[in-house]
């Protein structure tokens, strides 16, 4: 069988015996191969064999021929499979980049590029194959479309991240970088009044931002307005942060954005709060996220509540509730 994969410079024979090219060679995939062997109803598995200018048959280096293979076919996803799974730290939490210095060993779940690459980068927990592996993975999703993404993982987990929402890998997505603004000035107002009516299906009073005005504490918005957290302040044990907004397009879905998003705002505020209907569907989510539940009653109506460490019962006398809402405390 010919080889899946050509060189199209010349490499020192002796420098690969060694399993030390002199130089990088580029790789060029012949795609006619792939392509016969999938019209055939197989899937390929390709070695990490190519053959030079000269007809000698060469070893690749594994990583270099995954990103060569996927600048040719442009995947939905490229999986890295190894035997430990994803990206960990034994100084960290479970979830993005910006929980990087928790006290508890767990798998780096979310890293969005090119926003979080310089602290990965500098991560000390990180093997120095590992450094590799990202900048190849950073490569190649410079090269596929905006859509794609790429995934570290165990072998043994393969099945999970095809056919589950929620992985238990690292994820790599390009995504847009999240800034944090402490007013309206700069901001595309109509464009994040249309991102918010649509992601809610109905259209915010006229007057909303004008109602921010004296409580607003930030907003966090990525770069191509789809993704959107307001937080205010409100009057209560001196001035608490609460969760006005959090909204993210439909078209950015499970992608991470939410999670990226999330995190970025955990990082900053430390503590705050946050309500919701008791029959909405991402309470589970929202559970996860906060320190504590508890049901509380308030005018005779039950209110889920997720409790921090500040005083609730000023805090219902301090904002109005509809029926059946659920009061959300982040978890740090």
């Amino acid at each position: 069988a010919k080889p899946g994969l050509q060189m199209s410079n010349m490499v020192s024979s002796e420098g690969f015996m060694k399993g030390i090219p002199y130089d990088r060679p580029y790789i060029d995939v012949v795609t006619s191969l792939l392509q016969w062997s999938l019209d055939s109803g197989m899937i390929p598995l390709i070695c990490p064999v190519g053959r030079d200018t000269r007809g000698c048959s060469v070893i690749l280096d594994q990583t270099e021929v995954t990103a060569a293979v996927s600048r040719a076919l442009q995947p939905h996803k490229v999986m890295f499979l190894n035997h430990s799974g994803g990206l960990r730290s034994p100084g960290r939490k479970a979830g993005t980049l910006h929980a990087f210095n928790r006290n508890t060993s767990a798998v780096l779940d979310t890293v969005c590029l090119p926003a979080d690459l310089p602290r990965l980068s500098t991560a000390s927990c990180l093997s120095e194959a590992e450094r590799r592996k990202v900048t190849t993975i950073t490569k190649i999703l410079n090269q596929l479309p905006a859509e794609s993404s790429a995934v570290i993982t165990s072998a043994d987990t393969l099945l999970s991240e095809l056919f589950s929402h929620r992985g238990s890998g690292t994820l790599f997505k390009s995504g847009d970088p999240i800034h944090r603004y402490s007013s309206l000035v700069g901001i595309d107002v109509q464009r994040l009044l249309a991102l918010i009516n649509k992601s809610f299906d109905k259209t915010l009073k006229e007057d909303y931002f004008d109602s921010l005005q004296g409580r607003l504490r930030a907003i966090y918005l990525s770069e191509g307005y789809n993704a959107a957290a307001i937080i205010t302040m409100e009057p209560v044990n001196g001035g608490t942060p609460y969760l006005d907004k959090f909204v993210v397009s439909s078209s950015k879905q499970g992608q991470g954005m939410s999670h990226i998003l999330w995190e970025c705002i955990r990082h900053d505020q430390g503590k705050l709060f946050w309500r919701s209907k008791a029959a909405n569907k991402i309470n589970p989510w929202l559970q996860n996220s906060s320190l504590h539940t508890d049901k509380a009653f308030y005018s005779h109506r039950p209110i889920h509540t997720h409790i921090l460490h500040f005083n609730i019962f000023r805090l219902f006398h301090r904002i109005k509730q509809r029926s059946d809402h659920r009061l959300t405390f982040m978890k740090m």
